[in-house]
């Protein structure tokens, strides 16, 4: 998801670079479920009650996801926390 409120896929067509989405911005918190049994990432603002589910395809055997981040533009930062796994 983008802070614009597109979305993004390589596997389903109709989401990628689709508005969808709610938008973000600086100090927002996003946060990201991923549930492989319903092939879904679920994404939501720590301000308000903005949701929103993102379709998935199983990786492919012998393969797993990794969380990426596309920064844009001057400036873009983020910072990841992943629950479980030391930042050091």
């Amino acid at each position: 998801i983008s802070t614009n409120g597109y979305t993004w896929s390589h596997s389903v067509k109709e989401f990628n670079s689709a508005f969808k989405c709610f938008q973000f911005t600086i100090n927002d918190v996003v946060y990201i479920e991923y549930d492989p049994q319903n092939l879904k990432l679920r994404f939501r603002k720590n301000q308000g009650n903005d949701k929103y589910e993102l379709d998935i395809v199983s990786p492919p055997s012998g393969d797993v996801y990794h969380p990426c981040v596309n920064l844009c533009s001057t400036g873009d930062s983020v910072e990841l926390i992943l629950p479980g796994i030391p930042l050091s």
